[in-house]
């Protein structure tokens, strides 16, 4: 395409090979109209059993760990965000942790998630389920005691980022997209990540290992923690309010 001076996504030929799924992207941005598959997202949705647990990890993945009992480049958790939706209609609740980086926090981690989600009932909702899911086996494994709850959790989960992968829900700007970051604007755009100080993961990441290897000065260390809530807290946030715009949506 470039070969041909083709830069526009509008501008492919109709006889150029592409996928069906290339080609309704092609389609979506030549329209300038969102396409939408609402019996299929509400059939998608339907399944979710309330309550609802809106849950994010944030992880450091380092070549030489920091703690023992950690592997070379392992995603260890250190952060995670859970917004708990009661009922359709019911209240949103708010709960988190995050480690201070002075020891080995997956087992406060496991044992804090453990203590504000039950082991049966309620679906977890996540964006990217393999992450999710092969950090609570890795839980498990390291934290016997733990192992059970893990499991359970990842039997209950169910990844909102496959309605955009799919393409149950398409729209010219997200660009093919089906990065958070990219479908909040859409749905959303009332919540933003651009004001906040640490607004992506590789940052968040980026600045507990600064915690905890002693590279935050002393007074700057609890506005360093708040930054790193905040950005968690909008991960969970952004996926109640992208599910409730689908709710509303696909009716």
């Amino acid at each position: 395409l470039l070969q041909n001076g083709i830069i526009s996504i509008t501008d492919v030929p109709d006889n150029f090979k592409l996928s069906d799924k290339q080609w309704a992207q092609v389609q979506v941005a030549r329209d300038g109209e969102p396409r939408i598959d609402k019996a299929a997202i509400h059939q998608r949705l339907s399944t979710l059993e309330y309550p609802l647990y809106f849950l994010d990890y944030e992880s450091l993945q380092y070549a030489i760990p920091l703690f023992d009992g950690v592997k070379p480049y392992q995603q260890m958790v250190f952060q995670w965000s859970l917004h708990l939706l009661d009922a359709p209609d019911g209240a949103l609740h708010h709960r988190e942790y995050l480690a201070d980086g002075t020891c080995l926090p997956t087992w406060d981690f496991a044992a804090t998630l453990h203590a504000n989600i039950p082991d049966h009932g309620g679906t977890v909702v996540v964006w990217n389920k393999s992450f999710e899911t092969t950090r609570n086996k890795e839980l498990g494994e390291m934290h016997p005691e733990f192992a059970n709850f893990m499991a359970s959790l990842n039997n209950r989960v169910f990844d909102l980022m496959e309605i955009f992968q799919q393409q149950l829900y398409m729209h010219p700007s997200d660009r093919g997209s089906y990065s958070i970051k990219q479908i909040l604007p859409i749905l959303a755009p009332e919540l933003s990540y651009d004001d906040l100080e640490i607004n992506q993961g590789m940052l968040a990441a980026i600045r507990w290992f600064q915690l905890a290897t002693g590279k935050i000065p002393e007074h700057y260390k609890a506005t360093t923690l708040e930054n790193m809530r905040k950005y968690c807290h909008l991960d969970t946030l952004a996926m109640v309010e992208i599910y409730k715009q689908l709710i509303l949506n696909c009716q």
